[in-house]
């Protein structure tokens, strides 16, 4: 499960959170749909605070390269990247939605019924990782850059592997 065990209670509020933002969607004038949609952005984005991120392995192979203890990525967050993985520019590592947030709002959006079940259900499948500037490459020349059907299979197509498959 990529959620920290400790943050995974989080998800019924934030559920019921996107629920209220999105209560009135249909009837919205076409500026506060905008607004409404730019914030379920965020609020996906942002689940990246609450997820253990999953490590590529060419990632790993990275870190050690730099003397980087490759479980350290685990617990590293984006805003870390410069000190903690000695990457100051971010020339070496990308910190990846492995489900784009994109297609995550889609998905909330796209519900017959926003319950807050079928809205944490969706939520649940967010994942972070841990790659490097050439596999992020990998998944832009392959199409993938932001849309990914299957997110799993997207990355094999790309020849990204991870730690622990």
């Amino acid at each position: 499960m990529p959620y920290r065990e400790s943050e995974i209670v989080h998800l019924n509020s934030i559920a019921a959170t996107i629920k209220q933002l999105l209560a009135d969607y249909e009837s919205a004038s076409p500026l506060y749909r905008s607004y409404q949609v730019s914030n379920l952005k965020m609020m996906c984005r942002w689940l990246e605070k609450f997820i253990s991120p999953r490590i590529s392995l060419g990632a790993a192979e990275k870190a050690k390269e730099l003397g980087i203890d490759p479980e350290t990525l685990h617990s590293t967050r984006w805003e870390q990247q410069p000190t903690r993985l000695q990457d100051k520019n971010g020339e070496k590592f990308h910190f990846e939605h492995f489900v784009p947030v994109g297609s995550m709002a889609k998905q909330i959006l796209s519900l017959q019924d926003r319950s807050i079940p079928n809205i944490e259900e969706i939520l649940r499948s967010a994942e972070i990782a841990w790659i490097t500037k050439v596999e992020d490459q990998k998944l832009t020349d392959n199409g993938f850059r932001s849309v990914r059907p299957n997110p799993a299979e997207c990355y094999k197509k790309a020849g990204i592997g991870f730690v622990g498959d």
